[in-house]
C-alpha cells in the first residue's frame, strides 16, 4: 500500500507498505494517479470522448484520450 510520494520538484517513486505488516520498500516511477471516488460523473462527455463501460474515460498508454480537448498537458505524461 502507498504511504508517500517520493521526490523534490518531480515524482521519483512511492514508498510501500505490506499489508498488515511491517515491511516497507521503495519503488521507482515516473508519475501516479491519484483515485478518488468510485463513481464518475462523465455522462456529459458521452459521445464526445470514449468512455469505458464504468463510464470512466478511456486513455492511451501516455495518458491522451480520443480527444486531444480532454488531454490538458497537466495531466498527460511525459514524453521521454
Amino acid at each position: 500500500m502507498p504511504t508517500a510520494i517520493l521526490g523534490e520538484s518531480e515524482v521519483a517513486g512511492l514508498k510501500l507498505a505490506e499489508r498488515g505488516g511491517t515491511a516497507c520498500r521503495d519503488l521507482e516511477v515516473k508519475g501516479v494517479f491519484v483515485f478518488i471516488g468510485s463513481q464518475p460523473n462523465t455522462a456529459f462527455l458521452d459521445g464526445a470522448v470514449a468512455l469505458d463501460e464504468h463510464g470512466y474515460i478511456q486513455t492511451n498508454p501516455d495518458l491522451t484520450t480520443t480527444a486531444r480537448a480532454f488531454s490538458p498537458p497537466a495531466t498527460a505524461a511525459p514524453a521521454r
